[in-house]
């Protein structure tokens, strides 16, 4: 798929609404990362998300050492987002 994108430059966009524009056009698939594909697909009925994850991944969080929030943030790391990988 990559080898054919990048042959095909006029496949890329430079920003999310610019796919999904495409894509509400017709003819053209739109790769977009998880979250954002559920935040707009539950706002524009016109949109499906097809698939699962091509990628299942966790986010990274970074915070300067000693900020205020730094315990909070950590604890809810390590309880919210274990609970909802599973």
């Amino acid at each position: 798929m990559w080898e054919f994108m990048n042959a095909n430059k006029s496949l890329f966009v430079n920003k999310t609404e610019d796919g999904i524009v495409r894509a509400l056009n017709g003819d053209y698939a739109f790769i977009l990362e998880s979250t954002l594909n559920e935040y707009y697909s539950q706002r524009n009925c016109q949109l499906t998300p097809l698939g699962g994850l091509l990628d299942p991944r966790g986010y990274g969080i970074g915070l300067p050492i000693g900020m205020h929030v730094r315990a909070d943030v950590s604890k809810f790391s390590q309880t919210d987002f274990q609970t909802s990988s599973r």
